[in-house]
């Protein structure tokens, strides 16, 4: 409950501090998205910081063993880690459902008129079209905090902190990495032509490599009964849904700023950041945890 707590304790205690603030500095009503941004953003930063601690057997524990009690559970490996993922769905659920009432319920007493200021311009059907209209939005920021959460669950629980180490290690300067790229292709044109010419095909032999990582570690769970066909088809059919969700709405955002050429890039991207080589590995990282 700590993502839900400080994420709806942020915008029901220090937004409404923002509004004032910006009523008083005389900028005028900025753009109702660049309000919300400001609290939209913290469950997001919040649960990349928070998504090795979903791995941990008991949160205020800094050792990683198993306790006794989870470890005669009578539950197979598998299903511990569906656990953990129908955890985190909840959890990202309850923290944007709290986060969204908070908001609206300060921007609509605070700053009136600016909750549905622009219901007219994106729909011709009034306010509640308007906010049947947010619902792909907000489930695409449930999904993210759902990814942030399970990030390195794979890693966590084999109990090692020496592991965690490196792969945050990795996964910082892979995120570095990225950055410099993106921000050398935008003062270099020649660069960035070559990059977007062979962006598609390298995200491809990235997907095909984490698939290919992902199958491996299913098949090596199935023979050691560390995990069931059936949380194995739940894995692959939940990031399946999802990556066709993330993929359907960057076609949506690549249409709607005339940059259609980016859709391929977009919607692979949208399966790659999505956890499923991590969730295949975690039943095997939780029996080598048994094991140690």
């Amino acid at each position: 409950m700590l993502l839900p707590g400080i994420s709806c304790g942020f915008a029901l205690l220090a937004f409404p501090f923002f509004l004032i603030g910006l009523k008083k500095s005389g900028l005028g009503n900025p753009p109702p998205e660049a309000v919300v941004a400001v609290p939209f953003l913290v469950p997001l930063a919040l649960s990349g910081i928070l998504g090795v601690a979903l791995a941990k057997f008991d949160a205020l524990d800094s050792v990683g063993e198993i306790p006794i009690y989870i470890a005669i559970r009578p539950m197979s490996n598998g299903g511990f880690v569906m656990a953990k993922i129908v955890m985190a769905l909840a959890t990202s659920a309850l923290t944007w459902l709290l986060t969204v009432l908070a908001v609206c319920f300060w921007l609509a007493l605070l700053v009136p008129g600016t909750l549905f200021s622009k219901a007219g311009s994106a729909t011709a059907y009034g306010p509640m079209a308007f906010v049947i209209g947010c619902m792909p939005l907000l489930l695409l920021l449930v999904i993210m905090t759902w990814k942030n959460l399970l990030s390195g669950i794979g890693a966590g629980l084999t109990g090692r902190p020496w592991l965690v180490t490196v792969y945050t290690l990795c996964k910082s300067v892979l995120l570095g990495g990225f950055f410099v790229v993106f921000t050398v292709a935008n003062f270099l044109p020649n660069f960035k032509e070559s990059l977007l010419h062979w962006l598609p095909a390298v995200l491809v032999l990235w997907l095909a490599a984490k698939i290919a990582v992902s199958t491996g570690a299913f098949a090596w769970g199935l023979r050691r009964n560390a995990i069931t066909p059936g949380a194995v088809g739940w894995i692959i059919g939940g990031w399946s849904l999802c990556g066709g969700f993330v993929a359907g709405y960057a076609a949506l955002i690549c249409h709607a700023v005339n940059k259609s050429d980016l859709w391929i890039s977009s919607a692979l991207a949208g399966f790659l950041i999505l956890p499923l080589a991590d969730l295949a590995i975690a039943p095997l990282a939780l029996a080598w945890n048994q094991h140690r």
